[in-house]
């Protein structure tokens, strides 16, 4: 009886063995080359740092048509990537993925709709944790003559605000309307108090609710980064609209949806950003045959 029962602990005890054996080995098994590779981009901040043609020649990062290529990337884990030059303006932004065995890179590039502007497939020759390098053929008709970009990461340029964030970071309000229907050079000084000016002149408060997400959407499906309430000019009480809004990764469209009190959709309006900064805020609206800029600066009371 004592045999059996020494038997019995024997196979259990084995039988446990293998299954904790089983599950480290699991637990240990190497990623594949694609989520290795796609780990690595997804972890560093990566600037650019060498260029060379086909004949091996370095070029210079700031001349000619390579300019296109530099600048800082950032590619996130969910599958979205924002690309800024050196300066910190945005450049490339859309998602991204490895494919072929994690050969190549595919980005799906975005206008400011978020929708595609066009694709760009590249032959990756290095990806670890000290080089990322590919080499890219600006013209399919003519595969011999391509360029090789290098990069290098680094720990000392954390991704710069989205506008979304910008925007955001300070209420606004009105300090000039500009009819420039005539153009910039014969723009002239509208009254705010009354049409067409009236109507886009006030105090602004956008509520971020997503952070630095580049594509958050609202209950309807909407790119929304939040919500927003639209006041009579310094005096916060009278709010003439409420909603969500959403600014374009690339900084160039401010698109504001507005609700009705029950929280349907009443109207929408996009704009076009002519600067965005922590100090100003100026976009351009047509309004019927009329083009107006409106400018902001930062409410400080």
């Amino acid at each position: 009886m004592r045999l059996k029962f020494l038997t019995a602990l024997a196979v259990l005890l084995a039988s446990s063995s293998f299954l904790q054996s089983c599950s480290k080995e699991d637990n240990n098994r190497p990623q594949s080359i694609q989520d290795s590779k796609t780990t690595l981009l997804a972890t560093h901040v990566w600037k650019t740092t060498a260029i060379r043609d086909h004949q091996g020649k370095k070029l210079d990062l700031a001349s000619g048509p390579v300019q296109t290529y530099t600048g800082y990337a950032y590619y996130r884990r969910d599958g979205t990537f924002r690309f800024v030059d050196f300066n910190d303006k945005p450049k490339l932004f859309g998602t991204w993925k490895l494919t072929d065995g994690a050969s190549k890179r595919h980005l799906t590039v975005y206008n400011n709709e978020n929708s595609t502007a066009y694709t760009r497939t590249v032959d990756l020759l290095a990806v670890n944790n000290s080089l990322f390098s590919y080499r890219i053929v600006p013209d399919p008709s003519k595969p011999n003559t391509f360029y090789e970009v290098d990069h290098q990461p680094v720990t000392n340029h954390p991704e710069p605000l989205t506008p979304a964030q910008l925007l955001a970071a300070v209420p606004w309000k009105t300090v000039a309307v500009l009819d420039i229907t005539a153009g910039v050079q014969q723009a002239k000084k509208l009254n705010m108090n009354t049409a067409p000016a009236a109507d886009y002149v006030g105090n602004t408060y956008y509520t971020n609710v997503h952070g630095n997400a580049y594509f958050p959407k609202n209950k309807e499906g909407k790119y929304a980064n939040g919500t927003f309430a639209f006041t009579a000019l310094n005096d916060k009480k009278n709010v003439r609209s409420k909603g969500d809004w959403y600014v374009s990764v690339d900084g160039t469209q401010r698109t504001l949806i507005g609700r009705n009190p029950n929280q349907s959709i009443a109207w929408e309006q996009k704009v076009y950003i002519v600067e965005l900064t922590t100090a100003k805020f100026t976009y351009d609206i047509q309004v019927g045959k009329k083009m107006l800029r409106v400018f902001h600066q930062p409410l400080t009371n």
